[in-house]
C-alpha cells in the first residue's frame, strides 16, 4: 500500500531540547515503569489512544493526521486495535476519515477512498500483510510494550519535573534526547528501518518527553526532530500520543462484510493513504 508523506505525528515543538542539553541521568529515569505497563496486559482490557502527527515547513503545518480509538490487550501486549484517522490538511481529495480494525493477522479498512474501491454490498477491505506496525503500538517510533525498548528509552532521560495534569491525572514529565537510529533500533520491528537510514539521518537527534501518572502509566508521549524531504526541503517532524482509560474493558470484533484487497477491480482508485501512524517516508529520507 502506498504511503503518503503527510501522515506524520504531532505538535510537540515545546518538547525540543537544545543541542547543549545535559547528558542522561540515572536519577531522571523512573524505575518500574514497564512493569506498571505490563500489569495492564489483561485479555479483554485495553486503553484509549490518540495520535497527532504533523510535518511543518518554516513553522507552517504542511501535512499531518489525527488518529484516535482503542487498543486491546492480552498477556503479550497490544493484540487488537480499532482506530479512525483523518487528515489535518484541509481540502485534499481522498483524505476523508478512514477506520481500521486490526485483529489476528489481518487488518480491515473502510472509509476514505476505500469506499470507491469496493463493490456494492461490501463495506470493508481486508488488507494484505496483517497490520502496519503503528496500529498495535503505543507510539509511532518506539514500541513501549517491549521491555528492552522502554528501558532503553528511559536510560536516555536527562530531566525530570512536574508534568501537570494530563487527562485528569497528575503527572511527572521525563525528557531526553536520542539519535534516530538508536531510537528505531530499540524496537525489533523497526530495526530494518534503522539499518536503512543514511549516516546523517541515523545521527539525527530526537527530543522526547514522557508523562507518567503516579501509577507510572503513560499519559502522553512525544517526539520531535528535523528531517529533509526531497519535495519539501527541511521540515520538522513531530509526534504526540496520549492515553486514557487504562484498564477499561475493550472488545474489538472483526467485520463480516469483507472483500480481500487483491480481489478489488484492477482499475479501482488507489487505497486511501491517510492511515499511516509510522512516518516511514519521512524518517527514511536522506538528510
Amino acid at each position: 500500500m502506498r504511503r503518503w508523506i503527510a501522515t506524520i505525528t504531532g505538535v510537540v515543538a515545546a518538547t525540543l531540547i537544545a543541542p547543549g542539553a545535559p547528558a542522561a541521568s540515572a536519577d531522571a529515569a523512573p524505575s518500574g515503569a514497564h512493569s506498571a505497563l505490563a500489569r495492564q496486559f489483561v485479555a479483554g482490557h485495553g486503553v484509549k489512544i490518540s495520535h497527532s502527527s504533523t510535518i511543518a515547513k518554516d513553522g507552517a503545518v504542511v501535512g499531518g493526521s489525527a488518529i484516535s480509538g482503542k487498543l486491546g490487550f492480552d498477556r503479550s501486549g497490544v493484540v487488537t486495535s480499532d482506530l479512525v484517522a483523518r487528515s489535518l490538511v484541509a481540502e485534499q481529495p481522498g483524505l476523508k476519515p478512514v477506520r481500521r480494525i486490526a485483529a489476528g493477522d489481518a487488518t480491515y479498512a473502510h472509509g476514505g477512498s476505500y469506499d470507491a474501491r469496493i463493490p456494492p454490498g461490501v463495506r470493508w477491505v481486508k488488507l494484505d500483510g496483517g497490520v502496519l506496525f503503528g496500529q498495535r503500538s503505543f507510539a509511532p517510533e518506539i514500541d513501549l510494550a517491549v521491555r528492552t525498548a522502554y528501558q532503553g528509552l528511559l536510560a536516555t532521560a536527562a530531566s525530570k519535573r512536574a508534568g501537570g495534569t494530563v487527562g485528569g491525572a497528575s503527572t511527572t514529565r521525563y525528557s531526553g534526547t536520542i539519535s534516530l537510529g538508536k531510537l528505531y533500533g530499540l524496537t525489533p520491528a523497526l530495526r530494518g528501518k534503522a539499518d536503512g537510514l543514511s549516516r546523517s539521518a541515523s545521527a539525527t537527534k530526537v527530543a522526547w518527553s514522557l508523562w507518567l501518572g503516579r501509577d507510572l502509566l503513560p499519559r502522553r508521549f512525544s517526539t520531535a526532530h528535523d528531517a529533509r524531504v526531497e519535495s519539501l526541503g527541511d521540515v520538522r517532524v513531530s509526534n504526540t500520543s496520549t492515553y486514557s482509560g487504562w484498564g477499561s474493558s475493550v472488545a474489538i470484533k472483526t467485520p463480516a462484510d469483507v472483500i480481500d484487497i487483491k480481489d478489488l477491480p484492477e482499475d479501482a482508485p488507489p487505497a486511501d493513504p491517510t492511515f499511516v501512524i509510522t512516518p516511514d517516508s519521512v524518517l527514511t529520507t536522506r538528510l
